[in-house]
């Protein structure tokens, strides 16, 4: 009973245009409910409503609709929940990293964050230490002895500052990119993702469903480049997540790079 006044009052603020006076009439109630002999269980049960409720998109006005802006409290706690796994003895707090407006209609979404302090936990070699934190958990190779050496220019790099991007939650990589080469993708000023988001991208699919990504096809990261100009390639093969590497003019439809946005 108390669950259903409740929820007639939070959809009441939601759905009512602040220049209406209804609104006023709504917020009576609510100031009654806490000034009533049920006060403490009201308080109670309204946190635990608004805190778990949230109304359908349909319901709710096009004017009155929020603009996404930051991530939800479970994407960073998972992130901060992925670090710890990652790197066991490291303290992060990421809630005051900058989340990107959340893209909408290019289907379910994934938050990659990028903590500055991969910097100081892998001293100073961010690819690297990654990819050995990731072999804790599951087999890995490289094409090189060391990645940060033979990989100098990233499009974004935690040395500048934590930060965060979307991708889509897909196991294998855009389709839309296929049959494009990294030289062809930044014609059309393609954003692509870099090595280390592709590194963390797949510690958190693996750690939240225990499986891997680019099963069949191989992730292009574009946003990052070899001392030679070739591009990074991140895929599972062989029971293992691999690192090598292509030419920026090799095109294949095996070989899609997956955008972010950022």
């Amino acid at each position: 009973m108390a669950r259903d006044r409740i929820g007639n009052v939070v959809r009441s603020l939601a759905l009512i245009p602040p220049e209406q006076d209804d609104r006023l009439m709504t917020v009576q109630k609510v100031v009654n409910g806490l000034n009533s002999a049920w006060g403490d269980e009201f308080q109670s049960d309204l946190s635990r409503f608004v805190l778990g409720w949230k109304p359908a998109t349909n319901e709710i006005p096009a004017q009155a609709r929020p603009v996404e802006t930051v991530s939800t409290v479970s994407d960073i706690e998972r992130w901060e929940k992925n670090y710890q796994k990652l790197f066991p003895m490291a303290l992060v707090e990421l809630s005051q990293v900058r989340i990107p407006e959340k893209p909408e209609g290019f289907g379910p979404m994934r938050l990659i964050v990028v903590a500055k302090e991969l910097v100081e936990w892998t001293n100073g070699k961010p690819l690297e230490g990654t990819q050995e934190a990731l072999k804790k958990h599951f087999r890995g190779w490289e094409y090189t002895d060391d990645l940060d050496v033979a990989i100098p220019t990233n499009d974004r790099d935690p040395r500048n500052g934590s930060y965060a991007v979307w991708v889509k939650d897909v196991q294998e990589a855009d389709d839309e990119n296929t049959h494009k080469s990294a030289d062809d993708l930044k014609s059309e000023g393609h954003t692509g993702i870099t090595l280390l988001e592709r590194q963390l991208l797949e510690a958190d699919y693996f750690l939240e469903k225990g499986e891997h990504l680019d099963i069949v096809n191989v992730t292009l990261c574009t946003g990052s480049r070899y001392r030679d100009g070739g591009v990074p390639r991140g895929y599972w093969d062989g029971g293992r997540f691999s690192v090598d590497w292509c030419s920026s003019a090799h095109r294949l439809g095996s070989l899609p790079s997956r955008r972010v946005w950022a």
